[in-house]
């Protein structure tokens, strides 16, 4: 049996993430996905980066500054506090 939609990336949506003080892409990136092993958050961290050219160095984000996330509509939920 074959499965022709499987190889087709999960639907996206694109949210914005307004920054709270003491955020951290990786922060971010746990609160809208949970825990990921680090080598798919770092890539998350470099797509996160590339899409947003107002974030000069991804190690430095500062609060009310605007961050759109492509998330795969599944994540697309009010995040989680830790």
């Amino acid at each position: 049996m074959r499965y022709p939609l499987m190889h087709l990336k999960p639907e996206m949506d694109t949210v914005v993430y307004v920054v709270k003080p003491g955020d951290t892409l990786s922060n971010i990136i746990r609160n809208y996905y949970g825990p990921l092993p680090p080598a798919q958050q770092q890539a998350l961290i470099r797509s996160i980066h590339a899409a947003n050219p107002r974030i000069t160095n991804p190690n430095r984000i500062w609060p009310n500054q605007l961050i759109k996330l492509d998330v795969p509509v599944p994540h697309c939920r009010v995040p989680t506090q830790d």
